[in-house]
């Protein structure tokens, strides 16, 4: 596997297990209602998607 995408991989899972530790216990209104949690899970979705 290259380094470059031995680095992706950790920077998606980092993403993964930031969103999953900040929304940990939110409903989905939580969600909606929370600015910050919603700009959280954002952010980490475009380091997912590579934007």
């Amino acid at each position: 596997m290259r380094l470059d995408t031995l680095g992706t991989l950790v920077d998606i899972q980092k993403a993964v297990g930031f969103i999953a530790d900040d929304t940990v216990d939110a409903t989905f209104e939580d969600f909606l209602i929370d600015r910050r949690m919603c700009q959280l899970v954002e952010r980490n979705l475009e380091i997912i998607g590579g934007g």
